[in-house]
């Protein structure tokens, strides 16, 4: 569109296009992939997989991941790196992430908005990403679909 790649080159390259939602709307996933993560690069550390505390866990879905899964990989990375113990604690994230932590696990609102948005993200992909078959199966509008989903990005 801005002339910046080879239209030809382009078309060519781009045989199957597959689009992957970034992982700040897949907020359910984040746990899997750090988990997966997690395990790869203890392997290649030669070092048994830690865990990931509650609170660690909370604030890695909290974050909003500009940086997409490599962000989150280089994060979880710095964690091992620091920390040799079994559990990778909150305090063994980089401050940014750290001090994310808007709202205690123990919130109801934030546990009930978290959990809301986690299943209007299912059902979305349930109907192949058409919003407005997942308002009518959700019964709510298709606006207020829009607004859930905004209100759990962070935007």
């Amino acid at each position: 569109e801005q002339g910046l790649f080879r239209a030809d080159l382009y078309y060519r390259l781009c045989v199957f296009e597959m689009e992957i939602a970034p992982l700040r709307r897949r907020v359910e996933d984040v746990e899997m992939i750090s988990r997966h993560l997690l395990t790869r690069l203890s392997r290649a550390m030669n070092r048994s997989v830690p865990t990931l505390e509650a609170a660690a866990l909370a604030a890695l879905e909290q974050y909003r991941w500009p940086g997409n899964v490599r962000e989150l990989a280089n994060v979880l990375e710095r964690a091992l790196i620091l920390n040799e113990g079994p559990t990778i604690k909150l305090s063994d994230f980089p401050g940014f992430l750290a001090s994310n932590k808007a709202s205690s696990e123990d919130d109801l609102k934030s546990a009930r908005q978290a959990f809301e948005r986690a299943h209007i993200l299912r059902v979305v992909d349930k109907c192949a990403g058409d919003k407005r078959r997942a308002a009518e199966l959700l019964g709510i509008d298709l606006s207020s679909l829009y607004r859930k989903l905004d209100e759990g990005s962070g935007a």
